[in-house]
Parts: C-alpha cells; sequence; structure tokens
C-alpha cells in the first residue's frame, strides 16, 4: 500500500473549509496564490481529514489500554486535541493496599455511630464513649455517663475549631467538652437529631424536628417556623440551610427562613466556601447559587461530595460510574467507571489531590483526582464513615 499527501491536497482542503466559512474573498485569494486545480469536494472535508487523524493517533498512543483495563483502570477518556499533548493515566498499574499501609484503631465494645477526623481521629459509640485518638499515644476517653450511673449511647458530636466538643446521647443530654477534653456542661435536650458548629465556634446549632436552636456566647434561643427538620448545615458563619421532609430553606440568624426548593429532598449540602448548594431529590442532583435557579444534573446520582479545590463536583451514580464536573462552565471533566454498582461514599482529602470512593461491590478505592489514576485498593465489607 503507498500513501501520498502532498501540498496540492493540503492547499484543496483549505480552499474548501475557507468556502464553507463564508470567506470567499480569502478563498479566491489562497486558490489562485496555490495554483490549485480545482475539483469537488465533500463538505467538512478538512475537519473530517483531521477527525480521523486524531482518532488514528488515538489508537496508537492506547496499544496497551487493554492491558491496564484488566488490571482495574479506568478507561482513558481524557482530552485528546491536535494541538496538545495528551496525558495519558497509563503510567503504572493500581497497587494493592498493603497491611503495612493502613493501622486499626481498637477499643470501642460497640458499634461506632460518628468519625471525625480533623486533626486527631474522633469518634463516638453506642458503648457510651468518644475516643480522640492522639498519633503515637493511648486514646483519650471521654465517659456518657447518666445520671444512673449507666454508660448511654452517643449518637452524635461535633467540634469546634477550638476543640471544643458538643455531643448528644440516648439520654437526652447535650454535654460540652473543653479543649481539655473535661466535661464543662450539660443541658436536658431530649429532642435533639443532631449538633453542627460554625466555622469560627462561636455559635453551635442544634437540630429538633420543629425547631432550631442556637447556642452563643450571649445566651441561647430557638428559631421556629419549619417543621419536619431532616438537617442543618452551616453556609457561612450567620447563615445556614435546613432540610425538611418537602422542602430546602435559606435561614439568616437575624433574619426570616427563604425557600429555595419545594419538593421532598434527601440531601442538602454546601460547597467549601459556602456559594454553592447541592440537593439531591428523586435522584437528581440541583445545584443552588444565590439569586439563581437550580441548575439540574443530567445524570441520576447516588452519592456526591464537593471537592476542595475551587468549583469542581464528583458525583458517583448507581452503575459505578464517577463524575468530575467543573460547576462554573456546567459540564463534565473527566469520567470514568469506578466500581462494579452502586457509589456509596465519597470523600476528598483536604488538598483534593486524593479521592476515595467505595460501593457495594465491597471495594474501597483511593484514586489521583486529577488522573482518575486508582492507586490503592482494598476489599472491605460495610463502611459506616469515610
Amino acid at each position: 500500500m503507498c500513501l501520498r499527501l502532498d501540498s496540492n491536497d493540503i492547499n484543496l482542503l483549505i480552499y474548501h473549509y475557507l468556502k464553507e466559512r463564508g470567506l470567499q474573498h480569502t478563498a479566491f485569494s489562497f486558490i489562485a496564490e496555490a495554483r490549485v486545480n480545482l475539483q469537488e469536494l465533500k463538505p467538512g472535508s478538512l475537519i473530517s481529514y483531521l477527525y480521523k487523524s486524531l482518532m488514528m493517533d488515538e489508537l496508537l498512543q492506547h496499544l496497551e489500554e487493554k492491558q491496564w483495563l484488566s488490571q482495574g483502570m479506568p478507561e482513558c477518556n481524557s482530552e485528546f486535541t491536535l494541538l496538545s499533548n495528551h496525558k495519558c493515566r497509563y503510567i503504572q498499574p493500581p497497587s494493592p493496599l498493603l497491611k503495612e499501609d493502613y493501622s486499626v484503631l481498637t477499643g470501642h465494645n460497640d458499634d461506632i455511630t460518628c468519625l471525625n477526623f480533623d486533626t486527631d481521629i474522633i469518634s463516638g459509640s453506642l458503648d457510651g464513649t468518644i475516643r480522640i485518638w492522639p498519633q503515637g499515644s493511648s486514646p483519650i476517653i471521654l465517659p456518657h455517663v447518666s445520671a444512673i450511673s449507666q454508660f448511654s449511647a452517643v449518637l452524635s458530636f461535633a467540634v469546634s475549631p477550638q476543640g471544643r466538643i458538643a455531643s448528644i446521647c440516648e439520654d437526652g443530654y447535650l454535654r460540652f467538652w473543653n479543649n481539655s477534653h473535661e466535661l464543662e456542661n450539660t443541658i436536658l435536650q431530649p429532642a435533639l437529631l443532631d449538633v453542627v458548629w460554625n466555622s469560627e465556634g462561636t455559635r453551635l446549632m442544634g437540630v429538633t424536628k420543629n425547631l432550631i436552636l442556637m447556642w452563643e456566647s450571649e445566651g441561647f434561643y430557638t428559631k421556629e417556623g419549619i417543621s419536619n427538620v431532616i438537617s442543618a448545615q452551616w453556609k457561612n458563619d450567620c447563615e445556614f440551610s435546613v432540610l425538611s421532609e418537602d422542602a430546602v430553606w435559606l435561614w439568616g440568624i437575624e433574619s426570616q427562613a427563604k425557600n429555595i426548593l419545594e419538593e421532598p429532598c434527601t440531601q442538602a449540602r454546601w460547597n467549601i466556601d459556602g456559594t454553592v448548594l447541592g440537593v439531591v431529590s428523586a435522584n437528581r442532583l440541583g445545584l443552588w447559587k444565590a439569586d439563581n435557579e437550580i441548575w439540574w444534573i443530567s445524570v441520576r446520582i447516588a452519592e456526591f461530595e464537593f471537592s476542595p479545590q475551587e468549583k469542581v463536583l464528583v458525583t458517583g451514580g448507581f452503575a459505578g460510574e464517577i463524575q468530575f464536573w467543573d460547576i462554573e462552565r456546567r459540564v463534565i471533566m473527566r469520567s470514568f467507571q469506578g466500581h462494579e454498582g452502586k457509589i456509596l461514599r465519597i470523600s476528598h482529602r483536604k488538598d483534593g489531590e486524593f479521592v476515595a470512593t467505595t460501593g457495594s461491590d465491597g471495594i474501597l478505592h483511593i484514586w489521583k483526582s486529577e488522573e482518575c489514576l486508582k492507586v490503592k485498593s482494598i476489599n472491605v465489607e460495610e463502611i459506616v464513615d469515610l
């Protein structure tokens, strides 16, 4: 087989491309100077031939793709363009998670109900204790003992930036622990579902089914008007969102509640700088920005998480697909098959460089976010938190 491509062929393709773009005078001047015999070509010939060349180049660069796919790598669908270098993710096979890569912390006598990992790992359990696990030393135990000297199951807790802990228990008491891990105060609040500190640690919000409770340095007060509350989350130090059974609301410390969405939702979560709220309704994910309509993402999602990297969202689907979205441009930046089955959990490292996912296939994967490169994998049974 003999392949031939000369300057006359290229000039003819350029001439027809200029004509198709409406640049008649430029096309006439170009062909007169190139002195090429005119002949008819199919519309879009230049783009068609360039695209075929790109496809061939892509195939050549991915000759080894089958080998990587057999080792659990995601399909390489990084952007492939004519004038920029293609950064293929197939630079190394995934490595298994070895025993020396992780450690197991033991000590709780019952199920763990809640987990925090800002500086030290902190865990709460049905055994009636909160355990703080400083690296390299024995755990600090915060016992939750009821009035009749029995341990009361820890249902939830929140940690302020200053290290204060607010915990709620089965006995109906809200307990405050100072940053020296000493019990500071107890308040009877039997209806509490959850507690959340604002980012400055100056206000603690308590969530009940029909009330929002607020503790701050000036005292305690309640905010009423929304019923059947499921959860609440701070937008900033003075505003918060409330998820109820049939709506999502935005509420300010000194303002009335504003209805954002009036339909049943299962999740409502702010991005890292509090500018975008993600809401899930009927497996659809909508993104809301102040005074804008909600943008509904076109794919069904099982889980989502905002990245610490600005304006990036990660979603997981029911068939194991993982997508990275550019919130500003409203487009998928990267997409790949992460699990065999529904995505259950997504969690980022604080700098956004790595993301961990678990699925119904019982596997925990750790990915390098930029390349969607799998770096660690481990078989797990059931992960409560990540």
